[in-house]
């Protein structure tokens, strides 16, 4: 993969399926099988919400021999169901439940420094942080 130095140390915005895609990235459910229950959770979150979208928030990125590496244990949805629905929803899945939800912060935006698109090409996050509003975003985090 071709990157730029200066991605490394900045924490990143990325859609899901592009993280997933992408053979750099590690998430804190990385089982198969709890994966496999993610996307069972999307799914039915899909069902009440169909316009919700998946992003992840990562830590600060890496460099490794191979180039770059992304880690993250959190999630941002984009979406109309409340915590409440959201908790809901995982409760039925208590392998892979998150340890807290919660709707976005400011600080929690302001820690994210770049957004990487569905090509991987990526933007400073000032660029695009008008697409997540706070009263729109659910962060899940595992610890």
């Amino acid at each position: 993969m071709i990157y730029d130095e200066e991605v490394i140390g900045k924490c990143a915005i990325i859609e899901w399926e592009q993280y997933k895609k992408e053979n750099i990235n590690s998430f804190v459910l990385d089982d198969k099988m709890q994966i496999e229950q993610l996307e069972k959770v999307f799914s039915e979150i899909n069902r009440f919400d169909h316009d919700v979208k998946i992003y992840v928030s990562t830590y600060p990125i890496e460099k490794n021999k191979n180039g770059i590496i992304m880690y993250s244990d959190m999630l941002w949805i984009k979406t109309k169901l409340s915590c409440v629905q959201l908790e809901a929803i995982f409760s039925n899945y208590c392998q892979i439940e998150p340890s807290s939800i919660f709707g976005l912060t400011e600080e929690e935006k302001n820690y994210s420094e770049l957004y990487f698109d569905a090509k991987f090409k990526y933007k400073e996050f000032t660029m695009v942080s008008n697409l997540f509003s706070l009263d729109e975003i659910k962060v899940l985090y595992w610890d």
